[in-house]
């Protein structure tokens, strides 16, 4: 059998290798937290890449205008209004326009990637699925593989235990535990449907025992890290969807069953064989993040419409303790204006409960096939869960986890948008194209208006705000240092009375 790559392999297997490489192969001598701004590079180059391909290839502009087309009028208005005030508040609200115009070209082009990535799978179903299925179990596989081989070498003494404070190797290619936990949101309830189909609808006994496997280890180390917004998320996601299936008590029962393995595993590899390692995922505090949300309420109500501006609040002129409010919709109510942050909570809502309309016809359905109808349901999981949890995290901001989104969220367009009817219209179809390729080349221009203000090497810009603050802590946002508003670039200097050199920092 000859392996054939077309055009749609060339541009999905850039995303699915980002997802693969990652996690799994990452290595930073030098520590952690160079890791999020090496990430944050290579999905600079993967975007630059898709974009240019999706300029370039008609055959993609096509596969993005197919969805685009079949989207309902009141969504299709409701994100260009968005797009819209994005772009306004960028160019003449913002204080930094050339952080905001970054921002909203990268929203602007994960969205468009997106949508070719549902066109793809609009009309090549197989294609993606293989692409998901095999992405989720390569990452989870190898990366469980990574840390059976360092528990080990702990065993004898010559690693540390991960997740572990050590940060050449601590958290292998995270530089917080934080962002592997959003893969876990991503992941585990995609990889439980995945578990539960082989185990209940299929005779391949080898694959419906493996996946457990997978399943505990992957939980082992969600408890290890403490992922309590991940928990959370998931937990209401497995009660849709129980809800909605007729297998109440079976499905409950195999992830009972899955529950208590991965408790059972916890305590023996990071407890009672580890040294005794407390539970972290019963955490009791906020972490800060409820101060942020009182405290950012009052100046959302001061600039309700427009905001403040895209990027706004990581300026270092807030004093706030982080980079983002840890919740996207008080992130977009902020700094995009109360308009934006509920018309795309109204755009999300009216997505899952279609979605989930959907599912509930091909649960009706005989003609409708056991895979299609697990593979949509772990996809509403999945989509929920991050929902939720993204009221809880900086899930949007993360790199993994705006690439997860893509080939997520697209593939369950694509899957969505293929039962429906085709509304195909030959002009707005040709005038669509053209649309994509010039908000492509937005996001080409914004980056270049930003990258001549802003060079990549952020060592310069680290130490400026490490030395300014007098802390150790770095605050992500796009960069791993997501403060903006430092002159970190070319600052000008300055002697203060004592004769030593200072900083010229904006007045706050």
């Amino acid at each position: 059998m000859k392996l054939r790559l077309n055009i749609i392999d060339l541009f999905l297997i850039p995303i699915v290798a980002f997802l693969f490489v990652f996690p799994a192969f990452q290595y930073s001598a030098i520590g952690i937290r160079g890791v999020f701004d090496e990430k944050r590079f290579w999905e600079m180059l993967l975007f630059l890449f898709l974009g240019l391909l999706i300029v370039l290839l008609p055959k993609l502009q096509k596969k993005a205008s197919i969805i685009l087309t079949n989207i309902s009028k009141p969504i299709t208005y409701s994100l260009c209004i968005v797009l819209a005030i994005g772009i306004v508040s960028s160019s003449f609200i913002a204080k930094y326009q050339e952080w905001a115009l970054l921002e909203v070209s990268y929203y602007l082009l994960i969205g468009l990637i997106t949508f070719v990535v549902a066109g793809i799978t609009y009309e090549d179903f197989e294609k993606v699925c293989h692409y998901v299925i095999v992405i989720i179990l390569a990452v989870v596989s190898f990366y469980l593989f990574r840390i059976c081989i360092t528990y080990v070498l702990y065993q004898f003494g010559s690693f540390p235990l991960w997740p572990g404070t050590e940060t050449s190797i601590g958290l292998f290619g995270f530089a917080d535990k934080r962002f592997f936990n959003h893969i876990h949101t991503w992941t585990i309830p995609l990889l439980v449907g995945l578990g539960w189909y082989h185990w209940r609808y299929t005779t391949k006994k080898t694959i419906s025992y493996v996946i457990p496997v997978l399943i505990i280890g992957w939980g082992i180390l969600l408890l290890a890290t403490g992922g309590r917004g991940t928990a959370l998320s998931i937990a209401i996601g497995f009660l849709v969807i129980t809800f909605l299936i007729r297998e109440k008590w079976k499905f409950v029962r195999y992830n009972l069953g899955l529950t208590v393995g991965t408790i059972i595993g916890y305590y023996t590899f990071f407890k009672w064989l580890a040294g005794g390692r407390n539970p972290t995922v019963l955490r009791a505090s906020s972490s800060g993040r409820l101060d942020a949300w009182i405290n950012i309420i009052p100046d959302i109500t001061s600039k309700p419409i427009l905001g403040f501006g895209p990027m706004h609040y990581a300026s270092i002129n807030l004093n706030n303790w982080m980079s983002s409010p840890h919740n996207w919709l008080l992130q977009f109510a902020y700094e995009w204006g109360l308009i934006v942050a509920f018309v795309l909570l109204i755009v999300i809502c009216v997505g899952l409960y279609s979605f989930a309309n959907q599912i509930k016809r091909n649960l009706n359905s005989k003609s409708c096939s056991s895979k299609r109808k697990w593979i949509k349901l772990s996809l509403l999981w999945s989509l929920i869960a991050v929902f939720i949890h993204s009221f809880f995290s900086g899930l949007i901001n993360s790199q993994l986890s705006q690439v997860w989104f893509i080939l997520i969220v697209g593939y369950s367009m694509g899957i969505y948008y293929l039962e429906k009817e085709r509304n195909i219209k030959n002009k707005s179809f040709n005038r669509m194209q053209f649309a994509i390729i010039g908000l492509t080349i937005f996001f080409f221009a914004s980056l270049l208006n930003w990258g001549m203000k802003h060079p990549i090497d952020r060592k310069k810009s680290k130490n400026l705000f490490l030395k300014k603050v007098d802390d150790n802590i770095l605050h992500p946002r796009f960069w791993q240092q997501g403060k903006i508003g430092l002159e970190d670039y070319h600052p000008k200097k300055k002697r203060n009375e004592q004769g030593r050199e200072q900083l010229s920092i904006p007045s706050r």
